[in-house]
């Protein structure tokens, strides 16, 4: 059910005080819940955020259509210093793709990359601002 949705809105659970960010999917039109996002580093990086900003340490992102199912598929970060790399996997742990920052971007961005590591898009612009959009490999746009 997740998986066959293009589009979802996602919002932050507030928390006093939190090590780990958990989201909310909700469906756009109804606002009714469809899954959760949940980070889930390991241990010592859990904790090592107290000293250390949480962009350069690893971590892992599961995303569950029900709280206590299994996730449906998992985003992970590793160390990044200069650039991060984002893999996704399924439920099984098979690679489906991965997410590539760019080096030097004024505006953000960052490429989109299939299993077998061929470009697929390129995300750039400032998503904040509504100036941000997708582009494929050939240059036609994808999508804002």
């Amino acid at each position: 059910m997740l998986l066959n949705r293009r589009t979802f809105f996602v919002k932050e659970r507030v928390a006093l005080i939190k090590l780990t960010d958990t989201y909310d999917i909700l469906d756009p039109e109804s606002g009714q819940p469809i899954g959760v996002a949940r980070e889930e580093p390991p241990g010592w990086a859990k904790y090592a955020r107290i000293a250390i900003d949480k962009r350069i340490l690893p971590t892992q992102v599961n995303i569950y259509e029900d709280e206590g199912s299994p996730p449906t598929f998992s985003l992970k970060k590793g160390p990044a210093f200069l650039r991060s790399k984002v893999t996704v996997t399924d439920a099984q742990g098979a690679p489906l793709g991965r997410f590539e920052s760019k080096l030097f971007s004024l505006g953000g961005g960052f490429y989109v990359y299939d299993t077998l590591n061929n470009p697929v898009a390129e995300v750039k612009g400032d998503w904040k601002a509504g100036t941000s959009g997708s582009w494929t490999p050939a240059g036609t746009n994808w999508g804002s």
